[in-house]
């Protein structure tokens, strides 16, 4: 079980923008290469959320504030599952 209070950050070489005229879309890529990633709008306000400061409680609450048909357990699920694709990806620093 991932301790919910970690503040996840994104790895130094990772950069990311806003798409869009709201910015509700982002755009990842890393600095050393590969492919560029578009992120749908959940996706992208986790990725806005992962400064370290933010703990992974705070970004499900988050997701709940800014959308408003998703429940606890939903939103719970979405973020973790997220945060560990993007841990494999070596997108974020490890979290488990």
């Amino acid at each position: 079980m991932i301790n919910k209070n970690l503040k996840p950050k994104l790895a130094k070489d990772i950069v990311w923008r806003e798409e869009g005229e709201e910015g509700e879309i982002v755009s990842l890529a890393s600095y050393v290469g590969g492919p560029i990633r578009m992120l749908n709008p959940v996706a992208s306000k986790i990725i806005k959320l992962l400064d370290g400061k933010h703990t992974i409680e705070d970004i499900i609450n988050e997701i709940i504030k800014s959308f408003e048909d998703v429940d606890y357990e939903t939103a719970e699920k979405d973020v973790l599952d997220f945060l560990k694709e993007l841990e494999q990806e070596r997108i974020i620093d490890a979290i488990i």
